[in-house]
């Protein structure tokens, strides 16, 4: 039996599968009388054959298996874990165990795995740290694995934020403040309750599950404390965690008083706080009164502030998403930031005498009644680099950054000016010597007046950035300025709508930049440049890339500064009107390999905003925020 099986297995779909030749005549065993017979006879084997041998199709009735294996984890959802934690991933059938594997940052520190029977065997995957996980978040797993069929698991990609200490957790649904909080069946109903539980038992963690909870400034503000760190966004029962879908918002109920000093606020951070202490995963919203701000940090302290959405409530006077006094140096990163609804003011980030390090966020400046500020800084040392930033609908000004007499590092941000009520700046400088590099900056759309960056009395190093001077209705000016002698280099600089329409301005007679080189300036039908000296417009480029009179590069040239290696030509960006302003591989040579190199020329940094690197020593690079 074996060797005839195996036989129709081999054979029977080839066997008297018709009764017509090639040629259209008839066959022999056709015309026999038991011809139909044996036909059907043979069709019925040869289907019983195919089953027997795995054909007929997958799923059931003993077909092939094809189905691509799941998995479930505990935990989930970007967990919080402890630095022993282990790891469970549980697939919905058994698994092959040799063809496991591990990826990540994390599975180096792993002891490989270990597998073990729940519904089925080898169907549940433990991962345990050999010794320790390292701290920090943004630690990740990647698991490859196949099924005894073949079928390859898609790759499980997990993401971790491994803490150190003992966890407390807090319910405001099924928590009770007499619980000791070292579970989720025994969770505290308050948070306050458990960072005073923590406080002995440093370092420490506060997981704090969906819900509303509300404080009152002043009384049941959230303060935090050295060494005791806060996640929200836990499902109520805690087994995943995802503050997005789960929020845990902490909002300043206060509708009355607060001032710049002390203002109505959700959370605060002090003088002992570091950066190993964090705030993570929480929706936190400043409360009424005359200021408000959903996080104050004060007094040199310096918490790490992530993964948060922030609203600076609706202060009288002023709303501030973030408010770091008095040397105060936060790290804020990965956050949504609004600056609220002040009524004079909004902020989405206030830095008063403070040098935070603000990275990945995304920040809008909110709409105060008569200003609103995405970033402000005022005597400031910040680091401000990889954010999104709007400035927001202030009834009359709107800036994305405002700088006041600050020396800080603006770099590969893209940033818009706003919609004020009267004009909007992308970057407002004010004796302040601040470096922005590799930014895309958009003056916005003020109603009269639009500004991609404005100097008054500073001396800021421009480079590298494609600067849109905005669509104010009035006027819109790529560079403005005025008592102020800014370094201009490999920008392009253009500008979208207005009546006039300026590349550079001078805004009075000490005005000039102290350097304008390699730069593409187009799109400003009114003029490239507006020199203030001669009160003369310069509409085009000569052959040596200094600023002429006339539209064919002839006439009077910029005498200060002595301009060199400047253009006037379309880039052809990918969508110039739509904000994307990478080059094509049509864009114009000279503007896409036609820039200083900022290795020779000692600048600092070596890519480009997308973190692409730029060339080497000796070759041009491109101008603008980008390479080609």
């Amino acid at each position: 039996m074996p060797g005839e099986f195996l036989y129709m297995c081999r054979y029977s779909i080839y066997g008297h599968h018709t009764a017509v030749n090639p040629g259209g005549h008839q066959r022999a065993d056709a015309r026999h009388p038991l011809a139909p017979v044996l036909l059907t006879t043979l069709t019925l084997l040869a289907a019983l054959a195919m089953t027997a041998c795995g054909g007929g199709g997958g799923g059931g009735g003993g077909g092939a298996d094809s189905t691509t294996p799941t998995v479930s984890t505990a935990p989930s959802g970007n967990p919080v874990i402890g630095e022993s934690a282990a790891i469970v991933i549980t697939f919905d059938e058994s698994m092959d165990t040799a063809t496991l594997a591990l990826g990540g940052n994390m599975a180096g520190e792993s002891g490989g795995g270990a597998w073990s029977a729940g519904s089925a065997a080898d169907d549940t995957l433990t991962v345990s740290p050999a010794t320790a996980w390292s701290l920090g978040t943004g630690r990740t797993l990647t698991v490859d694995a196949r099924d005894p069929a073949g079928n390859a698991l898609s790759t499980l990609s997990l993401t971790f934020t491994v803490v150190a200490g003992t966890s407390f957790y807090v319910s405001d649904s099924a928590g009770n403040i007499a619980n000791d909080g070292l579970s989720p069946a025994t969770a505290k109903k308050t948070i306050s309750a458990a960072i005073t539980a923590a406080a002995a038992s440093t370092p420490a963690n506060v997981l704090v599950a969906e819900g509303a909870y509300s404080v009152t400034s002043g009384s049941t503000h959230i303060v935090m404390q050295e060494g005791i760190s806060l996640y929200g966004g836990h499902y109520a029962g805690f087994t995943a965690r995802d503050p997005a879908a789960h929020a845990t918002t902490i909002t300043d109920a206060s509708a009355s008083g607060g001032t710049l000093a002390a203002p109505n606020r959700a959370v605060e951070a002090g003088s002992t706080i570091t950066a190993a202490t964090v705030i993570d995963g929480f929706t936190l919203t400043g409360g009424g009164g005359d200021v408000s701000s959903a996080v104050f940090v004060t007094n040199g302290g310096a918490p790490t502030v992530t993964g948060n959405i922030i609203n600076g409530g609706s202060g009288g006077n002023i709303s501030v998403g973030i408010h770091n006094s008095s040397l105060s140096l936060s790290a804020i990163q990965s956050n949504t930031i609004n600056g609220g609804s002040g009524g004079v003011d909004s902020y989405g980030i206030f830095n008063d005498s403070s040098s935070p390090a603000i990275s990945g966020n995304t920040i809008n400046a909110g709409s105060g009644g008569i200003n609103s500020y995405g970033i402000r800084n005022g005597a400031a040392f910040a680091s401000i680099q990889n954010n999104t930033i709007d400035g927001g609908g202030g009834g009359t000004n709107s800036y994305g950054i405002y700088n006041d007499n600050s020396s800080l590092t603006v770099r590969n941000n893209t940033i818009l000016g706003g919609s004020g009520g009267t004009s909007s700046r992308g970057i407002f400088n004010t004796s302040s010597s601040p470096t922005l590099q590799n930014n895309a900056i958009d003056g916005g759309s003020g109603t009269n007046f639009s500004y991609g960056i404005f100097n008054d009395s500073s001396s800021p190093t421009i480079q590298n950035n494609t600067i849109d001077g905005g669509s104010g209705g009035s006027r819109s000016v790529g560079i403005y300025s005025s008592s102020s002698s800014p370094f201009i280099e490999n920008n392009i600089v253009f500008t979208s709508a207005g009546i006039t329409r300026f590349c550079l301005f001078e805004g009075n007679a000490t005005g000039d930049p102290a350097s304008v080189r390699n730069n593409d300036l187009f799109d400003c039908p009114t003029a490239l440049y507006f020199d203030n000296d001669t009160a003369i417009s310069m509409l085009g480029v000569d052959g040596s890339g200094n600023l002429a009179q006339n539209a064919n590069g002839t006439g009077m040239v910029l005498a200060t500064p002595t301009a060199l290696g400047n253009v006037s030509a379309d880039p052809l960006f990918v969508n110039q009107a739509g904000g994307d302003w990478h080059f094509t591989g049509s864009s114009t040579v000279n503007v896409a390999a036609g820039g200083l190199n900022g290795i020779d020329e000692v600048w600092g940094f070596t890519d480009d905003k997308d973190g692409v690197a730029r060339p080497t020593t000796g070759i041009p690079w491109a101008m603008g925020a980008y390479e080609p």
